[in-house]
């Protein structure tokens, strides 16, 4: 089980890699290397996964994660989308590679909008503190 403390802090973790995103979104080119790095990043990190896990390993990552119901199709999507990179089955043009980080940009925004979600044993605790 999660220890309290290596649990990560997800808000900062998403604010963190919106300014990531955004800077990338300002430049000029992106690599695709660039996308993928950021994405997988972002993932292992808001998923507490601790090793070098695959797309195809995030996706089933995010289905034992609490992750708004609304916001798991979208998210699953674009790391299927992103597999693509992994295995190199083909190569995106400049334009795609635009789209899928604006795509990542919105996941991130809607992350960052969303209440995050306590624990059930902090809201026990709390109300029985609260008594």
């Amino acid at each position: 089980m999660e220890k309290e403390a290596e649990k990560p802090n997800r808000i900062q973790i998403v604010k963190d890699y919106r300014r990531k995103t955004e800077y990338l979104l300002e430049k000029n080119k992106v690599e695709e290397l660039e996308l993928y790095d950021v994405s997988k990043e972002f993932f292992k990190k808001y998923l507490n996964v601790n090793y070098e896990a695959t797309c195809k390993e995030l996706i089933n990552k995010v289905n034992t994660t609490y992750i708004p119901e609304h916001l798991e199709p979208s998210i699953k999507n674009y790391l299927d989308t992103l597999s693509v990179v992994e295995y190199k089955d083909s190569f995106m043009g400049d334009q795609q590679i635009k789209i899928m980080l604006e795509y990542f940009n919105t996941i991130l925004k809607k992350l960052d909008e969303e209440p995050q979600k306590k624990s059930f044993w902090k809201s026990i605790f709390k109300r029985k503190n609260n008594v």
